[in-house]
């Protein structure tokens, strides 16, 4: 597993345009940015952001702002709050694997499923959206994007469940591709940049296994409670 982080500083124009949030979202308001920010990432151009796109700061910058502003309204959130959208959009934009995939061929809000075997007792699914699939030369790449995570913890970077997230979505991707997955990415957004966490190799076979295990284990919990 690796870490890697990104700092986005703005130019000048960006520092003189945004504003100071009035007060800190409550949960409600997190859980809402949150769904905005995702919005914005599955309908912004990405091609604008890859790491070889001719840069034209000022027309994607005036293309995210429209986004994030309709995203942010979409979840009936006040107009001050496209500021914290726009930014935690940008740095998912402007992180290293986003700029990598974004120059790929490359899928967004993309449904998985996948069976999961349980020996005698039939089998299982594992399913759900993963935010973005890229295809590189070495293999496929999937990130899923997180807000509003504790950034004190120090295990936010390692967080189980969401390395567990992405195994999941490389093992569905695996079975229906026939691909291989080189690496599977959490891009943790926060205030003043991105960060990742990443699973490639030995690591993301042993992150499969677990998510395996656990849904195996859980598909029998619920059907020995049904059958008492």
């Amino acid at each position: 597993m690796s870490v890697t982080s990104t700092r986005d500083v703005g130019s000048r124009d960006d520092e003189v345009r945004t504003p100071l949030l009035p007060t800190p979202p409550s949960g409600d308001e997190q859980r809402l940015i949150g769904r905005a920010v995702h919005d914005t990432l599955a309908k912004v151009d990405l091609r604008l952001w890859a790491d070889r796109a001719p840069l034209d700061e000022g027309a994607r910058a005036v293309a995210l702002r429209l986004i994030a502003e309709i995203a942010t309204q979409a979840q009936g959130l006040g107009e001050e709050r496209t500021v914290e959208v726009e930014r935690l959009a940008r740095h998912a934009l402007l992180s290293p694997t986003v700029r990598i995939v974004a120059g790929a061929r490359y899928f967004r809000e993309l449904m998985l499923a996948a069976p999961v075997d349980l020996d005698d007792e039939g089998a299982g699914v594992i399913d759900g959206f993963a935010d973005l699939v890229g295809q590189l030369n070495d293999g496929l790449v999937v990130v899923d994007f997180k807000t509003f995570v504790d950034r004190g913890r120090a295990s936010h970077a390692t967080d189980p469940e969401h390395l567990r997230q992405v195994a999941a979505y490389a093992y569905a991707l695996r079975l229906a591709t026939g691909l291989s997955v080189d690496r599977a990415v959490v891009c943790y957004l926060f205030d003043d940049g991105a960060e990742e966490a990443s699973l490639t190799g030995t690591g993301l076979d042993a992150a499969i296994e677990d998510v395996l295990d656990a849904a195996r284990r859980a598909v029998l919990d619920e059907r020995a409670i049904r059958s008492r």
